[in-house]
Protein backbone atom coordinates (compact mmCIF):
# COMPACT_ATOMS: atom_id res chain seq x y z
CA UNK A 1 0.00 0.00 0.00
CA UNK A 2 1.25 3.51 -0.76
CA UNK A 3 2.00 5.96 1.88
CA UNK A 4 -0.59 8.66 -0.08
CA UNK A 5 -3.32 5.66 0.40
CA UNK A 6 -2.46 5.21 4.19
CA UNK A 7 -2.77 8.54 4.71
CA UNK A 8 -6.31 8.90 2.93
CA UNK A 9 -7.17 5.97 5.16
CA UNK A 10 -6.09 7.70 8.38
CA UNK A 11 -7.96 10.91 7.00
CA UNK A 12 -11.29 9.33 6.57
CA UNK A 13 -11.09 7.60 9.69
CA UNK A 14 -10.64 10.85 12.00
CA UNK A 15 -6.89 9.44 13.16
CA UNK A 16 -4.82 11.94 13.66
CA UNK A 17 -0.92 11.53 11.81
CA UNK A 18 2.12 13.53 11.60
CA UNK A 19 3.84 13.49 8.26
CA UNK A 20 7.53 14.63 8.76
CA UNK A 21 9.12 15.03 5.56
CA UNK A 22 13.01 15.68 6.23
CA UNK A 23 13.97 12.37 5.19
CA UNK A 24 11.54 10.44 3.29
CA UNK A 25 8.12 10.04 4.23
CA UNK A 26 6.78 9.35 7.80
CA UNK A 27 3.74 8.73 9.05
CA UNK A 28 3.52 8.96 13.16
CA UNK A 29 0.37 8.10 15.01
CA UNK A 30 -0.67 8.22 18.51
CA UNK A 31 -2.27 4.54 18.38
CA UNK A 32 0.04 2.65 20.53
CA UNK A 33 2.41 6.13 19.89
CA UNK A 34 3.64 3.75 16.44
CA UNK A 35 5.51 4.82 12.85
CA UNK A 36 2.82 3.66 10.97
CA UNK A 37 4.81 3.83 7.39
CA UNK A 38 7.69 5.04 6.06
CA UNK A 39 8.29 5.65 2.30
CA UNK A 40 10.73 7.15 -0.06
CA UNK A 41 8.36 9.15 -2.13
CA UNK A 42 4.57 10.03 -1.34
CA UNK A 43 3.14 7.81 -4.20
CA UNK A 44 5.72 5.24 -3.15
CA UNK A 45 4.73 2.04 -1.36
CA UNK A 46 5.47 1.78 2.86
CA UNK A 47 8.51 -0.13 3.57
CA UNK A 48 6.92 -1.66 6.55
CA UNK A 49 3.83 -3.76 7.05
CA UNK A 50 0.45 -2.07 6.83
CA UNK A 51 -2.58 -3.97 7.64
CA UNK A 52 -5.13 -3.95 4.66
CA UNK A 53 -7.55 -4.29 6.94
CA UNK A 54 -7.56 -0.01 7.44
CA UNK A 55 -9.39 0.86 4.32
CA UNK A 56 -12.93 -0.04 6.41
CA UNK A 57 -12.13 3.48 7.63
CA UNK A 58 -15.09 2.81 10.48
CA UNK A 59 -13.29 0.37 12.13
CA UNK A 60 -10.10 2.15 12.18
CA UNK A 61 -11.98 5.07 13.81
CA UNK A 62 -14.22 2.84 16.08
CA UNK A 63 -12.40 -0.19 16.88
CA UNK A 64 -8.78 -0.16 15.93
CA UNK A 65 -7.71 -2.45 18.82
CA UNK A 66 -10.03 -5.40 16.78
CA UNK A 67 -7.57 -5.03 13.69
CA UNK A 68 -5.07 -8.02 14.11
CA UNK A 69 -1.90 -6.54 15.37
CA UNK A 70 -3.05 -2.92 14.94
CA UNK A 71 -2.61 -0.73 11.47
CA UNK A 72 1.06 -1.98 11.34
CA UNK A 73 4.64 -0.32 11.02
CA UNK A 74 7.01 0.24 14.04
CA UNK A 75 4.44 -0.24 16.87
CA UNK A 76 5.36 -0.29 20.71
CA UNK A 77 3.89 -3.22 23.00
CA UNK A 78 5.05 -4.00 27.27
CA UNK A 79 6.53 -6.98 28.64
CA UNK A 80 6.75 -9.04 29.93
CA UNK A 81 4.01 -10.69 27.55
CA UNK A 82 3.74 -13.80 29.82
CA UNK A 83 2.07 -11.40 31.97
CA UNK A 84 0.21 -9.25 30.15
CA UNK A 85 -0.77 -10.98 27.22
CA UNK A 86 -0.72 -14.53 28.13
CA UNK A 87 -1.55 -14.88 32.19
CA UNK A 88 -1.06 -17.89 34.09
CA UNK A 89 -3.22 -19.86 31.38
CA UNK A 90 -0.83 -22.64 29.50
CA UNK A 91 -0.68 -20.44 26.05
CA UNK A 92 -2.53 -21.68 23.63
CA UNK A 93 0.30 -21.06 20.56
CA UNK A 94 -1.94 -22.89 17.77
CA UNK A 95 -5.36 -20.80 17.63
CA UNK A 96 -4.04 -17.88 20.43
CA UNK A 97 -7.72 -18.16 22.05
CA UNK A 98 -6.07 -17.15 25.63
CA UNK A 99 -3.83 -14.50 24.42
CA UNK A 100 -5.02 -10.73 24.09
CA UNK A 101 -3.36 -7.82 24.11
CA UNK A 102 -5.10 -4.87 26.30
CA UNK A 103 -6.59 -1.74 25.16
CA UNK A 104 -4.44 0.33 27.49
CA UNK A 105 -0.97 -1.37 25.23
CA UNK A 106 -2.86 -1.15 21.61
CA UNK A 107 -4.40 1.75 20.62
CA UNK A 108 -3.17 3.01 23.95
CA UNK A 109 -3.86 6.36 25.35
CA UNK A 110 -0.95 8.41 23.58
CA UNK A 111 -1.01 12.07 23.10
CA UNK A 112 1.17 13.41 20.34
CA UNK A 113 2.57 16.97 19.57
CA UNK A 114 4.26 18.11 16.21
CA UNK A 115 7.48 20.00 16.52
CA UNK A 116 9.42 21.34 13.91
CA UNK A 117 12.34 18.61 14.13
CA UNK A 118 9.94 15.64 15.03
CA UNK A 119 6.94 14.26 17.28
CA UNK A 120 6.85 14.03 21.05
CA UNK A 121 4.51 11.12 21.95
CA UNK A 122 3.34 10.24 25.86
CA UNK A 123 1.25 8.39 28.16
CA UNK A 124 1.01 7.56 31.54
CA UNK A 125 -0.89 4.48 31.69
CA UNK A 126 -1.34 0.94 33.49
CA UNK A 127 -1.27 -2.59 32.83
CA UNK A 128 -2.90 -5.83 34.78
CA UNK A 129 -0.36 -8.49 35.29
CA UNK A 130 -2.79 -11.19 34.67
CA UNK A 131 -1.16 -13.72 36.78
CA UNK A 132 -2.09 -11.16 39.64
CA UNK A 133 -4.69 -9.08 38.92
CA UNK A 134 -2.66 -6.31 40.15
CA UNK A 135 -2.35 -3.15 37.62
CA UNK A 136 1.39 -1.71 37.23
CA UNK A 137 1.89 1.92 36.34
CA UNK A 138 4.06 3.42 34.27
CA UNK A 139 4.68 6.45 31.73
CA UNK A 140 6.19 6.48 28.43
CA UNK A 141 7.77 9.07 26.29
CA UNK A 142 8.97 9.12 22.62
CA UNK A 143 10.46 11.33 20.33
CA UNK A 144 10.81 10.53 16.95
CA UNK A 145 13.18 12.36 14.33
CA UNK A 146 14.26 12.43 10.91
CA UNK A 147 17.66 11.51 10.29
CA UNK A 148 20.33 11.72 7.28
CA UNK A 149 21.48 8.64 6.30
CA UNK A 150 24.76 6.69 8.39
CA UNK A 151 26.68 6.12 5.27
CA UNK A 152 27.70 9.57 3.39
CA UNK A 153 28.94 8.07 0.49
CA UNK A 154 25.95 6.32 -1.01
CA UNK A 155 25.72 4.76 -4.78
CA UNK A 156 24.09 6.89 -7.31
CA UNK A 157 20.76 6.25 -7.20
CA UNK A 158 20.49 4.81 -3.87
CA UNK A 159 17.42 6.32 -1.77
CA UNK A 160 17.48 6.96 1.74
CA UNK A 161 14.88 7.35 4.58
CA UNK A 162 15.36 7.30 8.09
CA UNK A 163 14.69 8.49 11.86
CA UNK A 164 15.65 8.07 15.75
CA UNK A 165 13.79 7.19 18.12
CA UNK A 166 14.09 8.65 21.76
CA UNK A 167 12.41 7.07 24.15
CA UNK A 168 11.97 5.97 27.91
CA UNK A 169 9.86 4.56 30.47
CA UNK A 170 9.20 5.02 34.42
CA UNK A 171 7.50 2.39 36.91
CA UNK A 172 5.53 4.40 39.20
CA UNK A 173 5.17 2.68 42.94
CA UNK A 174 6.02 -0.91 42.16
CA UNK A 175 5.68 -3.50 44.51
CA UNK A 176 7.10 -6.67 44.47
CA UNK A 177 8.21 -8.91 41.64
CA UNK A 178 6.66 -6.29 39.45
CA UNK A 179 8.45 -4.73 35.95
CA UNK A 180 7.53 -3.39 32.67
CA UNK A 181 9.77 -2.60 29.53
CA UNK A 182 9.67 -1.43 25.78
CA UNK A 183 8.82 -3.75 23.45
CA UNK A 184 9.40 -2.28 19.90
CA UNK A 185 8.29 -4.03 17.28
CA UNK A 186 8.71 -3.71 13.40
CA UNK A 187 6.09 -5.52 11.17
CA UNK A 188 7.50 -6.31 7.90
CA UNK A 189 5.65 -7.79 4.61
CA UNK A 190 5.66 -11.46 3.66
CA UNK A 191 8.19 -12.22 1.04
CA UNK A 192 11.02 -10.25 3.39
CA UNK A 193 14.19 -11.92 4.38
CA UNK A 194 15.35 -11.29 7.86
CA UNK A 195 19.13 -11.29 8.79
CA UNK A 196 20.39 -11.18 12.38
CA UNK A 197 23.76 -10.34 12.60
CA UNK A 198 25.34 -12.51 15.51
CA UNK A 199 29.25 -12.33 17.94
CA UNK A 200 29.27 -16.11 16.84
CA UNK A 201 27.03 -18.90 15.24
CA UNK A 202 23.77 -18.42 16.41
CA UNK A 203 21.30 -20.29 18.90
CA UNK A 204 18.04 -19.12 18.96
CA UNK A 205 15.82 -19.99 21.41
CA UNK A 206 12.22 -21.48 20.32
CA UNK A 207 9.30 -19.49 21.98
CA UNK A 208 6.67 -21.92 20.13
CA UNK A 209 6.36 -23.83 16.93
CA UNK A 210 8.56 -24.29 14.14
CA UNK A 211 9.21 -21.79 11.36
CA UNK A 212 11.70 -21.84 8.38
CA UNK A 213 14.81 -19.57 10.26
CA UNK A 214 18.48 -20.54 9.06
CA UNK A 215 21.26 -20.84 11.49
CA UNK A 216 24.72 -19.12 9.41
CA UNK A 217 28.20 -18.84 11.49
CA UNK A 218 27.41 -15.47 12.28
CA UNK A 219 24.06 -15.03 11.90
CA UNK A 220 20.52 -16.24 11.47
CA UNK A 221 18.26 -15.98 8.76
CA UNK A 222 14.14 -15.60 8.06
CA UNK A 223 12.24 -15.53 4.51
CA UNK A 224 8.67 -14.44 6.51
CA UNK A 225 5.96 -16.73 4.93
CA UNK A 226 2.99 -15.42 7.12
CA UNK A 227 1.68 -18.77 8.30
CA UNK A 228 3.68 -20.79 11.02
CA UNK A 229 2.83 -19.09 14.26
CA UNK A 230 6.63 -19.20 15.39
CA UNK A 231 8.75 -17.00 17.65
CA UNK A 232 12.36 -17.18 18.34
CA UNK A 233 14.63 -14.79 21.02
CA UNK A 234 18.41 -14.55 20.52
CA UNK A 235 20.22 -12.98 24.30
CA UNK A 236 22.38 -10.21 24.66
CA UNK A 237 25.52 -12.14 24.48
CA UNK A 238 24.74 -13.00 20.83
CA UNK A 239 23.13 -9.82 18.74
CA UNK A 240 25.47 -7.00 17.27
CA UNK A 241 22.52 -4.11 18.09
CA UNK A 242 21.81 -4.75 14.11
CA UNK A 243 19.30 -6.30 12.34
CA UNK A 244 18.40 -6.07 8.42
CA UNK A 245 15.03 -6.88 6.46
CA UNK A 246 15.53 -7.28 2.74
CA UNK A 247 12.83 -7.34 0.23
CA UNK A 248 11.59 -6.60 -3.63
CA UNK A 249 9.69 -4.31 -4.39
CA UNK A 250 6.98 -3.51 -6.87
CA UNK A 251 8.77 -1.42 -9.44
CA UNK A 252 11.63 -4.28 -9.56
CA UNK A 253 14.08 -2.44 -7.10
CA UNK A 254 14.48 -3.99 -3.24
CA UNK A 255 14.32 -2.14 -0.19
CA UNK A 256 16.69 -2.90 2.63
CA UNK A 257 15.25 -1.52 6.56
CA UNK A 258 18.10 -1.74 9.44
CA UNK A 259 17.17 -1.31 12.97
CA UNK A 260 20.03 -0.60 15.01
CA UNK A 261 19.66 -0.35 18.96
CA UNK A 262 21.47 -0.38 21.45
CA UNK A 263 23.27 -3.69 23.68
CA UNK A 264 23.36 -3.44 27.50
CA UNK A 265 24.59 -6.87 28.66
CA UNK A 266 24.95 -6.12 32.02
CA UNK A 267 21.00 -5.47 32.42
CA UNK A 268 17.95 -7.60 33.10
CA UNK A 269 15.34 -8.13 30.35
CA UNK A 270 12.38 -9.87 31.80
CA UNK A 271 11.13 -11.28 28.67
CA UNK A 272 11.42 -14.33 27.67
CA UNK A 273 8.96 -17.72 27.01
CA UNK A 274 8.58 -17.53 30.75
CA UNK A 275 9.59 -15.96 33.83
CA UNK A 276 12.30 -18.72 34.39
CA UNK A 277 13.74 -18.28 31.13
CA UNK A 278 13.80 -14.24 30.95
CA UNK A 279 16.76 -12.46 31.84
CA UNK A 280 18.48 -11.58 28.58
CA UNK A 281 16.40 -12.39 25.72
CA UNK A 282 16.65 -8.65 24.11
CA UNK A 283 15.62 -9.80 20.18
CA UNK A 284 12.88 -11.69 18.59
CA UNK A 285 10.99 -12.67 15.87
CA UNK A 286 7.78 -13.58 14.73
CA UNK A 287 6.16 -15.38 11.35
CA UNK A 288 2.36 -15.28 11.32
CA UNK A 289 -1.02 -14.05 10.52
CA UNK A 290 0.04 -12.73 7.39
CA UNK A 291 3.39 -10.29 7.91
CA UNK A 292 6.85 -10.75 10.06
CA UNK A 293 8.21 -9.59 13.08
CA UNK A 294 11.22 -7.77 13.89
CA UNK A 295 11.58 -6.86 17.88
CA UNK A 296 14.44 -5.25 20.65
CA UNK A 297 13.28 -5.08 24.35
CA UNK A 298 14.66 -2.25 26.46
CA UNK A 299 16.10 -3.16 29.57
CA UNK A 300 13.86 -3.96 32.69
CA UNK A 301 12.51 -1.09 35.10
CA UNK A 302 10.43 -2.07 38.47
CA UNK A 303 11.12 -2.96 42.06
CA UNK A 304 14.39 -2.85 43.49
CA UNK A 305 16.66 -3.96 42.53
CA UNK A 306 15.50 -2.95 39.08
CA UNK A 307 15.69 1.09 38.27
CA UNK A 308 12.47 2.72 38.05
CA UNK A 309 13.71 4.80 34.96
CA UNK A 310 15.00 3.57 31.60
CA UNK A 311 16.42 5.54 28.56
CA UNK A 312 16.78 4.24 24.86
CA UNK A 313 17.80 5.01 21.07
CA UNK A 314 17.12 3.31 18.40
CA UNK A 315 17.36 4.29 14.42
CA UNK A 316 15.64 3.28 11.41
CA UNK A 317 17.70 3.00 8.16
CA UNK A 318 15.94 2.80 5.23
CA UNK A 319 16.99 2.48 1.76
CA UNK A 320 16.14 1.63 -1.98
CA UNK A 321 17.89 0.55 -4.42
CA UNK A 322 18.97 -1.87 -7.41
CA UNK A 323 19.56 -5.72 -5.89
CA UNK A 324 23.29 -5.01 -6.22
CA UNK A 325 23.32 -1.82 -4.64
CA UNK A 326 21.29 -3.25 -1.35
CA UNK A 327 23.00 -6.39 -1.18
CA UNK A 328 26.48 -4.42 -1.20
CA UNK A 329 24.53 -2.13 1.95
CA UNK A 330 23.48 -5.62 3.45
CA UNK A 331 27.89 -6.31 3.75
CA UNK A 332 28.75 -2.68 4.57
CA UNK A 333 26.03 -2.09 7.36
CA UNK A 334 25.18 -6.17 8.93
CA UNK A 335 28.75 -7.47 8.10
CA UNK A 336 27.70 -10.27 6.95
CA UNK A 337 27.59 -12.26 3.15
CA UNK A 338 24.15 -13.38 2.25
CA UNK A 339 24.31 -15.11 -1.28
CA UNK A 340 20.89 -16.51 -0.89
CA UNK A 341 19.76 -12.59 -0.93
CA UNK A 342 20.10 -13.66 -5.16
CA UNK A 343 16.72 -15.64 -5.16
CA UNK A 344 14.68 -12.64 -3.15
CA UNK A 345 11.70 -11.68 -5.29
Amino acid sequence: MNFRTIFDCFDRADQKLAILTQSGYLAVSPLAGRIVAIALAENEESLFYINPEITDTERLRTVPEQLVAGPGGDRLRYAPEYAYAWGSAVPDVENFSNYGVQTNEDPGTFTMVEMSDGVNLRTDTSLVDKRTGKAVAFSVERRVSPINSPIDDLSTGVRFAGYRLDQSVTIKHPEKGQQVDLWCILQMPIGTTLIVPTRERPEPLSYFNQGNWVVEDDHLRWMYGGQSKAKIGLSTEQVTGRVGAVRQLGDGQRALVVRAFTVYPDRYYCDGPNAEQAGNQIFQAWDGFGFGEVEYHTPAVGCSPLPDTCQDTSEIWAFVGTKEQIHELVQRLLRVQAPYLDQVG
